[in-house]
């Protein structure tokens, strides 16, 4: 469990060439509403209702890193099969999931955990094609499904939103040449599809666009 006096918590997936897979985010617990209780903000040492969430994913020798992490959970049978043997910076990166599973439970089917007080979140491997990426999920005990954000380019707003159902969508915020849908999902096996379709990095093979700017404390 992590206290309110760390204020932060850390996914790290991998030890080389990290960047953040998503804007880091705050969960408030003293909120109810799923929907309000998660928002992007900048770091301060003033918060105490809650906790950041920075997700760093590594960008170098991805496939092989893929083969690595099958070979250390073998349900992840989708997931490419290359040598990477004697490669140490792949070996490095089988250490690095040693050591974040001490943290997050591995769940299964690409599926990382961590509970803190009444709320869990999810990291979720996503893999379409050559390209992956690790999603957060939220859920609150007591409280039906999980919150999600998607960020959507533009142009594809209409027809993003007239795929979700209406009671999904929460709002929708405008940064540039993309929304950021925030939705609440009925199932992870919900958000992986309307990721894989939809998502900015997936659907125009670009990282996350910046949201705001923030004092990154590593």
């Amino acid at each position: 469990m992590v206290g309110y006096g760390s204020n932060k918590i850390e996914f790290k997936f991998g030890h080389k060439d990290l960047e953040l897979a998503v804007p880091p985010f705050f969960i408030d617990f003293s909120k109810f509403e799923i929907k309000s209780m998660v928002r992007h903000r900048a770091w301060t040492d003033t918060q105490e209702n809650g906790v950041y969430v920075f997700i760093y994913i590594t960008k170098s020798l991805k496939v092989e890193k893929l083969a690595a992490l099958r070979d250390i959970h073998p349900d992840l049978n989708f997931l490419p099969t290359v040598k990477y043997k004697g490669i140490d910076e792949v070996e490095e990166f089988k250490k690095s999931i040693t050591e974040l599973e001490r943290e997050w439970k591995y769940s299964g089917n690409g599926i990382w955990t961590k509970v803190i007080e009444n709320v869990t979140i999810y990291m979720v491997l996503i893999v379409d094609g050559s390209r992956w990426t690790i999603r957060p999920l939220i859920s609150k005990e007591g409280v039906s499904g999980f919150y999600a954000e998607i960020p959507v380019e533009i142009t594809k707003m209409e027809e993003f939103l007239d795929s979700i159902e209406e009671e999904e969508l929460e709002e929708i915020h405008y940064h540039g040449i993309t929304i950021h849908a925030h939705l609440t999902v009925k199932s992870i096996d919900r958000f992986v599809d309307l990721v894989k379709k939809w998502d900015y990095y997936f659907s125009e093979g670009s990282i996350w666009p910046p949201l705001l700017e923030f004092r990154m404390i590593r």
